[in-house]
């Protein structure tokens, strides 16, 4: 099972969730957000261990980390800027540490990183990008 589950919400009201249960049997494809991206309003990584959510706002460029029972709005500094035009940016990185025993491969562990984000063009052509690394113990990496 996975550490961190997404849940996109359009800007029509509609939410797609990459699971429909709570077992993680019935999965949705990402390319169904990436189908609605010009109407994708916010993106979240929730924990499901935790209940701690990672969320990107692709209306005014910025994140928020809530921790459960915890929602409050940001200051006007942090507030973004709805004038861009943010693109979400989504993946996980697996890692699979492997030993060979002389006879088989043998997988000893497996960690997942999970990358939240956005990007955007300036007037000036320039990709700028904000991205977040998490883990599924709830630590947090700037990129």
């Amino acid at each position: 099972m996975l550490g961190l589950i997404w849940q996109a919400y359009l800007k029509d009201g509609k939410i797609i969730k990459q699971f429909d249960d709570d077992a993680q049997t019935q999965e949705h494809k990402f390319q169904e957000v990436l189908d609605h991206q010009d109407n994708l309003a916010v993106f979240n990584l929730i924990n499901v261990n935790s209940g701690r959510v990672y969320q990107v706002n692709l209306e005014h460029g910025r994140f928020h980390i809530f921790s459960p029972g915890f929602i409050d709005a940001p200051e006007a500094e942090v507030a973004g800027n709805a004038a861009q035009r943010y693109r979400l940016i989504n993946f996980r990185r697996v890692t699979q540490n492997m030993s060979w025993n002389g006879k088989s491969m043998n997988n000893d562990s497996s960690s997942i990183l999970y990358f939240l984000g956005y990007q955007y063009t300036t007037a000036e052509g320039k990709n700028v990008k904000q991205l977040l690394q998490i883990n599924d113990r709830d630590e947090i990496y700037l990129i």
